[in-house]
């Protein structure tokens, strides 16, 4: 009989441990998937006084996520969307400091890389599921940005001008 319950014990907190464990791997894909978005970001930069309008698609030549050209205050910026923060998070790895060149991989065996010469400073912002690539020196625009989506990961300075 006390064979019996320390089965039942056994079961019944190894059912317990399997629904934790199962409820925090849905909590966590859930708040890689429900992470800041497109959506997101256009709602973002409309509350701070911005008109935003759709541009087509952007260029995924460098950034693998999918790619949205927006005119932010009739200024073009590329926002590449990702399903999941990590993926997101392993393209941004790829892009150097300057935001101007970007790897294939990582590691010795990472593959080659690009090295993208812009037309004027690269920037580079993540947040959530989003990266956002502004190429000028419009420092209310980096402003804007800055303020909805955090400091840039990759790119230069701007002139305050």
């Amino acid at each position: 009989m006390n064979t019996t319950r320390t089965r039942t014990r056994g079961r019944l907190w190894l059912a317990a441990l399997g629904t934790v464990v199962v409820l925090a791997v849905a909590a966590g894909v859930y708040g890689q998937v429900s992470a800041f978005s497109l959506g997101d970001l256009r709602g973002a930069l409309r509350a701070r006084g911005a008109t935003v309008r759709d541009a087509g698609a952007a260029s995924t030549q460098t950034f693998r996520g999918a790619g949205h050209g927006l005119t932010v205050n009739g200024t073009h910026v590329a926002v590449y969307e990702y399903g999941t923060i990590i993926a997101a998070q392993y393209d941004a790895a790829r892009v150097t400091p300057d935001g101007s060149t970007f790897r294939g991989g990582f590691g010795p065996l990472g593959g080659g890389g690009v090295v993208v010469d812009w037309i004027a400073t690269p920037h580079h912002f993540m947040k959530g599921r989003v990266i956002v690539t502004y190429i000028g020196d419009d420092g209310a625009i980096v402003g804007l940005l800055t303020g909805v989506l955090g400091p840039q990961f990759a790119g230069g300075g701007v002139d305050s001008q």
